[in-house]
């Protein structure tokens, strides 16, 4: 039915997470090529900076752990790392967990920062992608539907989203409130969702030197004539970093941005202190080494901030999962009366649909044998009776 594989910050540090990062597109090509020799009906992927998540479904079977476990040798394999799940990976066939994680996921407490609604936007951007590519099957779909509805209901109906609502505000939030802050130079590379929440925030903290930068320049134009902030050509970056006091990363880039080389250059020239916050899968900046003054505020550091606000929204949690609990039981009604296609089609098509056939009596006769059927298989959910009703229709 589903199967799920899952890394995320909760049992995986970020050096080890990069790795398994995935773009739509490429993630798209490996499946491909892996479902050529599989049985997989199709395929739901989330990547994101602090997870990534692979949702599988088959229409008529269960998937088993073990082919979990091949197919994550697989990806393995894809990203030329060596196989190791100890305390990496979570892999979970139960359909319901699964579900129950999912609306989770997309109701904010999954993540790092709890009541945090930028994971809508990236499920809505991956949904768009895997059913324009015709790799998502009916459950999973209409999985990701109704995450996005609850969602959009606990947003209106708790409290759960108060305060910082991104990883990139509460980094933002950890720089303080005071004068002289605000009058700190701060530069975000990256022109992206995140990247456009740090310059919303950062204005609203009313810091009065922000400027952007992105390898496509057009787009960092775009930006700051929008906010009304600078630009800085990408090819001035480094020359910039001997002068600005903070640097937010924020781009999708799949190799480092700055070397080890070029930080040890920018701190050789620097009198003042440097702050580069990355919030970046893969990171933008890796530093092996330790300079005096320059500090980095990685997504590791933003878990240890943010480990706080599960204690200050414990009791809008509870009330996301009540609700959270009442949608599921709706979906699994759903699910369980999916079971009954068959059978139900079979007497429409062939008592309801047959030429001379249709009359009142029949149509009665139907609809009685329809509702006998959804009450002695409790609407799918008796799998003992619905193997016998299945079977029934098959003799038939």
């Amino acid at each position: 039915m589903l199967g799920l594989i899952s890394i995320s910050y909760k049992n995986c540090s970020l050096e080890k997470r990069e790795t398994f990062h995935y773009e739509n597109n490429d993630f798209q090509d490996f499946f491909v090529k892996y479902n050529e020799h599989s049985d997989l009906d199709g395929v739901f992927m989330l990547s994101t900076c602090n997870r990534t998540e692979f949702f599988f479904e088959k229409i008529d079977s269960e998937i088993s752990t073990k082919q979990l476990k091949d197919i994550f040798k697989e990806i393995c394999i894809d990203k030329k790392v060596s196989f190791a799940t100890n305390d990496l990976v979570k892999f979970e066939t139960n359909a319901d967990k699964i579900c129950k994680y999912f609306f989770r996921i997309a109701c904010g407490i999954e993540s790092m920062v709890i009541g945090e609604f930028q994971i809508v936007d990236q499920i809505k951007r991956s949904h768009r992608f895997f059913r324009k590519n015709k790799l998502i099957p009916t459950v999973l779909n209409r999985l990701v539907q109704k995450s996005l509805e609850i969602s959009k209901y606990v947003r209106s109906n708790t409290n759960i989203g108060i305060g910082s609502v991104s990883v990139s505000s509460t980094a933002i939030d950890e720089l303080g409130n005071s004068t002289d802050i605000k009058k700190k130079s701060v530069i975000c590379v990256g022109a992206g969702p995140t990247s456009k929440i740090s310059l919303k925030h950062l204005k609203s903290k009313q810091f009065q030197n922000i400027f952007i930068c992105n390898r496509t320049n057009s787009k960092s134009k775009a930006i700051a004539e929008d906010l009304g902030i600078k630009y800085v050509p990408y090819k001035d970056l480094k020359d910039k970093l001997l002068q600005t006091d903070i640097v937010i990363f924020s781009t999708s880039s799949k190799v480092p941005l700055i070397s080890e080389k070029e930080i040890s250059q920018i701190s050789s020239f620097r009198s003042s202190d440097l702050l580069i916050i990355d919030l970046s899968v893969p990171r933008n900046v890796v530093i092996k080494e330790t300079y005096s003054n320059i500090s980095i505020f990685d997504m590791d550091s933003v878990e240890n901030k943010v480990k706080n606000n599960y204690v200050l929204r414990k009791n809008e949690i509870k009330k996301v999962k009540i609700i959270i609990d009442e949608f599921f039981e709706e979906f699994r009604t759903w699910i369980d009366e999916r079971k009954l296609t068959s059978s139900i089609v079979f007497i429409k098509e062939n008592i309801l649909t047959k030429p001379n056939n249709y009359n009142t009596s029949t149509f009665n006769i139907s609809n009685h044998l329809i509702k006998k059927i959804k009450t002695v298989t409790n609407n799918g959910k008796n799998t003992k009776a619905l193997e016998i009703v299945n079977k029934i229709f098959e003799w038939i």
